[in-house]
């Protein structure tokens, strides 16, 4: 199975690459300087065409979200999801998941309530990773989660 997953964000975005239960590729895209929303997510629709495109995935997993307090961040996650549902449903039709954050802590560091600092340093550990991101981190996390929950 070829799998990309996805922490989604609306500054960050972070993704890696699997094939099989091996982590071939990480990376993140950086939308914090990017102030007109419309033109955020035309790029973040852009972004996820061309990692579709690169990597032609079977699965697409992507971070549930949580429940926010503050309306304003929840539209925007959910419009970002909604983006990248499309994109993935217009791509072959593929596959996309969603991993709930609780889960990914839980499989990660043995405890669905981890430190977001936990999580990375298991991720780096395991994966033998010099220096990334967190929202890398979190896409390799979300990826071994659904890995090891699916087997």
């Amino acid at each position: 199975m070829e799998l990309l997953s996805i922490d989604p964000g609306s500054k960050f975005l972070g993704y890696a690459f699997f094939k099989g239960k091996r982590l071939h590729e990480t990376g993140f895209y950086d939308y914090s300087k990017l102030e007109d929303y419309k033109e955020k997510l035309l790029k973040i629709y852009k972004d996820i065409e061309n990692l579709l495109l690169i990597y032609n995935p079977d699965q697409v997993v992507v971070e549930a979200q949580k429940h926010f307090l503050n309306a304003k961040t929840s539209r925007v996650l959910n419009e970002i999801m909604g983006v990248i549902k499309v994109k993935c449903y217009q791509h072959y039709n593929t596959n996309i998941s969603e991993v709930h954050p609780m889960t990914m802590k839980k499989v990660i560091t043995g405890n669905g309530k981890g430190s977001k600092d936990e999580v990375k340093q298991t991720i780096m550990k395991k994966f033998k990773l010099k220096d990334i991101t967190q929202d890398q981190a979190d896409a390799i996390g979300l990826g071994w989660a659904y890995l090891e929950k699916n087997k």
